[in-house]
């Protein structure tokens, strides 16, 4: 098999970003709050979504928002409810529709998340000037943007 530079160098950013990858769930996982914190990322990912966000939250937003698809978010949310992380409530406007709400208990854990999480964030980022941060959050989401216009392109292929 014949390869160029550009493979090599295309393989060596996937190979570095999947070891970072790992490396920061590791750090994350050591630095969490483990008993009663045990959040999936996903579910983190939903939790934020519906902490930060002002009025009624719905499954619909939620997949739109995260670009989740609906069996996976139902999934996730029927876990969630039978974890009691969150409890579904019936709309006012629609009864096919139910509003998310997270509980007390889940907000001082997502608080606590969230805290072990901006330790992450400051060790990730320690000995990088703002500049270079800026630089690299660039190349990041023009690399999502790349793979994102990669997928529209065979979604509309299928």
């Amino acid at each position: 098999m014949v390869t160029n530079k550009k493979d090599d160098s295309m393989k060596k950013v996937l190979e570095e970003i999947k070891e970072l990858d790992i490396n920061i769930l590791r750090l994350i996982i050591n630095s969490d709050c483990k008993d009663e914190c045990n959040i999936t990322p996903s579910q983190m990912r939903i939790i934020a979504y519906i902490y930060n966000k002002d009025g009624s939250i719905y499954q619909r937003d939620l997949e739109r928002d995260l670009n989740l698809r609906r069996a996976t978010l139902s999934g996730i949310l029927n876990t969630m409810e039978k974890n009691k992380l969150l409890y579904r409530l019936p709309s006012d406007i629609d009864a096919r529709s139910k509003k998310i709400i997270l509980n007390e208990k889940t907000k001082e854990i997502f608080t606590k998340k969230m805290e072990n999480l901006m330790e992450v964030e400051n060790i990730l980022i320690r000995g990088i000037n703002k500049d270079e941060v800026t630089i690299f959050l660039d190349i990041v989401d023009r690399m999502k943007n790349n793979v994102k216009k990669e997928c529209d392109k065979n979604a509309k292929i299928d």
